[in-house]
Parts: C-alpha cells; sequence; structure tokens
C-alpha cells in the first residue's frame, strides 16, 4: 500500500516519526500497525482523543492539538490537554509553535505560549526559507525575530522540559 512505501521511504532515510495528516480522518488501528511493522513512530494530529485502540497503540507516542496556539487560547488549549493526561497520563501532548516568532512581541512567540501552557514537551517548526525574502543565511531583518542558530539554542536552556525540531 502506499502507507508501506511511505514507512519504508523513512525508514531508508534515517526517518523514524511522522505526523498524522489532520483532524478528519483519524488514523486506524491498521495503519498504526504498518507503522509500527516498519518502526515508525506517529503523533496524533487530533482536535479530540481518539478511540482506546488508537491512542494506546504502541506506535503512538504524541497527540498533537492544534497548531500555533495564541495567548488567547491558553485556557482551550490547557483543558484539552487536562483532558487528554486525565486518560492517558502516558501520551505527550503537543501544540507546534512557529520558531521565528521567538523573541518577538507576536501572540504566538513560543516563549510565551510555552510559559503559560506549560507542555511537557514544546514543539517548534522554524521555517528555513520563507517569500523568498530570508533563510538560514540571510537572517530576517523587517521583523524582530531571532536567527536560526540563536532560537535553537534558547529553546534548549529557555525550559526544563524537553522540545522536538520539525
Amino acid at each position: 500500500t502506499y502507507l508501506h512505501a511511505i514507512c519504508r521511504d523513512l525508514r531508508n532515510h534515517g526517518l523514524n516519526t511522522l505526523l498524522t495528516g489532520g483532524v478528519i480522518r483519524k488514523p486506524t488501528v491498521r495503519q498504526l500497525d504498518i507503522c509500527k511493522r516498519y518502526g515508525i513512530k506517529v503523533v496524533l494530529r487530533i482536535d479530540a482523543p481518539a478511540e482506546d485502540a488508537v491512542m494506546k497503540h504502541p506506535s503512538v507516542i504524541s497527540c498533537m492539538f492544534g497548531d500555533e496556539p495564541k495567548l488567547e487560547a491558553i485556557d482551550h488549549y490547557r483543558s484539552r490537554y487536562e483532558e487528554v493526561y486525565k486518560k492517558y497520563p502516558d501520551i505527550a501532548v503537543v501544540s507546534c509553535l512557529v520558531g521565528e516568532s521567538a523573541g518577538s512581541d507576536a501572540p504566538n512567540n513560543p516563549f510565551r505560549i510555552w510559559w503559560e501552557l506549560k507542555p511537557k514537551i514544546r514543539l517548534v517548526r522554524y521555517y528555513p526559507f520563507r517569500k523568498n525574502n530570508y533563510g538560514l543565511l540571510n537572517p530576517i531583518t523587517y521583523k524582530r525575530m531571532m536567527s536560526f542558530p540563536a532560537a535553537m539554542k534558547a529553546f534548549g536552556i529557555s525550559f526544563d522540559t524537553p522540545w522536538w525540531y520539525v
């Protein structure tokens, strides 16, 4: 199947984790079994806990609620995190934040969000190239943002909790 090909390709390239595609179609146990066969771990992207067999599947290492939360939505995210932890205490709950916003006064600055949300694992992505205006070698200058190396260093030393980069 297509999923077999994806998992085989991930392993052949030294990758070991994938993020499910969305909240509309939750993954099935059969799909998670395929991931397990190839040694692929899974982060479930969901808007509510999935069925027990999916949430407790051995390939599932985390679930992701929402994307790029803003400060005004922290209470909502916190309640969703607690909902999962109450029923599935061993599953890490994450929300992905944009690394370029680190150090800015933006409402989605990862440091501000993490301080308020207090996740057990912090998840951040950093777009190294965007709009042909900036990249890893030519940092953004028109907004107050941390460079990629500075942000990576700061993510590692700013909190006691582990963090993942995607």
